[in-house]
């Protein structure tokens, strides 16, 4: 009698291993090739890294949930509209990465993109625009909900790691980078700003995500490194 054929245990095995690795490849492509901020690295310490950010221009919303994930959500879906057409000149705007989330309702300094020194909890996130564009330049939002600013240069503490978008793994770098921070000599300057460079779909393990402090200056074993030369 016929029946389905089957493929030998390693060979079954060898085509699933193919199918996952085509899929996280094809995933991965859509985010390794997309513009990311410039900066220079001053201090490379490993998985931390101190950078100088030069300006460039974020599409910013702010909502205002206590429901994290729901926030999350509405966030991106506004900013999603706008890059895909929601402007005043109906322009498609390139995606850019990462994508920067920071949580709302704490004290935030006065250079904070969020201008106001509190705000109720919520989350506020930020896509980079494409460097082709510039403040006369990038279309206007018709959401009113969406700001387009500039950020300035600025000095940033960078930690970078993989996995899951989890509390305990968001909470444990962030806690690991403000000890290096004080170690430097430094103090953050705002909330910490979490950045996913990968979308969900990709497996945790290749994902790029980092937690940022802009700094008060350069880190002091940099300092003494230039004082020595």
């Amino acid at each position: 009698m016929g029946g389905a054929m089957k493929l030998p245990v390693g060979t079954l095995k060898a085509n699933v291993t193919a199918v996952l690795l085509l899929f996280v490849l094809l995933v991965a492509r859509n985010s390794y090739g997309l513009e990311k901020p410039d900066y220079e690295v001053l201090l490379d310490l490993g998985k931390i890294e101190y950078r100088l950010y030069q300006p460039y221009l974020v599409a910013e919303t702010v909502v205002q949930n206590p429901d994290f994930e729901s926030a999350l959500d509405a966030a991106f879906e506004r900013l999603q509209g706008y890059i895909s057409g929601d402007n005043v000149a109906s322009s498609k705007i390139s995606m850019t990465v990462p994508v920067q989330m920071a949580r709302t309702g704490v004290e935030l300094d006065t250079t904070s993109p969020v201008s106001a020194s509190q705000t109720p909890e919520g989350i506020r996130m930020a896509f980079m625009l494409p460097s082709e564009y510039d403040l006369q330049t990038a279309p206007t939002p018709l959401d009113d909900t969406v700001v387009v600013k500039e950020l300035p240069e600025r000095i940033v503490a960078a930690i970078r790691f993989s996995g899951r978008w989890t509390e305990r793994n968001l909470t444990s770098n962030e806690a690991t980078l403000l000890e290096n921070i004080r170690e430097e000599k430094l103090e953050p300057i705002g909330p910490s700003v979490f950045a996913a460079y990968h979308p969900p779909l990709m497996p945790p393990w290749f994902r790029r995500n980092e937690i940022l402090f802009e700094v008060t200056g350069v880190p002091s074993s940099l300092r003494e490194r230039l004082a020595g030369d």
